[in-house]
């Protein structure tokens, strides 16, 4: 799913404690829905929770110069809830985030091509946002 949405999911942990990392098939949009609604067991609320906060990260990058100012590599989201609907989503991963050079900045939303140092970040942001949004909006889930 990288290559079409622009984000992959590495890994489920489930709160009986099962793992799933078999995911290098998932990439169509149908399948990255069918993995998040076996993640939150078709539970809207949860969906609606993750939705606002990958709206915020969204809202708080597109102002933040830090952000475009570094290219951001091999950066993960964290997604956690629990049983009363609590649920969080955190940027972790930031070990390759490399600065680019005085004056240069990136959209975060542009096709990488040889040499521009684009990498999606936001275009996969968004991506994950619409496809949530669609879960949230669906009747029944």
């Amino acid at each position: 799913s990288t290559a079409t949405l622009g984000f992959r999911i590495e890994g489920i942990k489930k709160e009986d404690g099962t793992v799933n990392r078999d995911f290098k098939k998932t990439k169509s949009r149908e399948q990255v829905i069918e993995a998040f609604r076996d993640f939150v067991k078709g539970n809207k609320n949860i969906l609606a929770c993750y939705l606002n906060r990958l709206k915020d990260i969204r809202d708080t990058l597109e102002i933040s110069q830090f952000f475009k100012s570094h290219e951001v590599i091999g950066s993960s989201l964290l997604f956690v809830h629990d049983k009363r609907e609590q649920a969080k989503v955190w940027m972790i991963d930031f070990g390759k985030t490399t600065p680019l050079p005085e004056g240069q900045v990136l959209s975060h939303r542009l096709t990488w091509q040889e040499g521009n140092r684009e990498d999606g970040y936001l275009w996969g942001l968004d991506h994950l946002i619409d496809i949530i949004t669609e879960m949230v909006e669906k009747d029944p889930l």
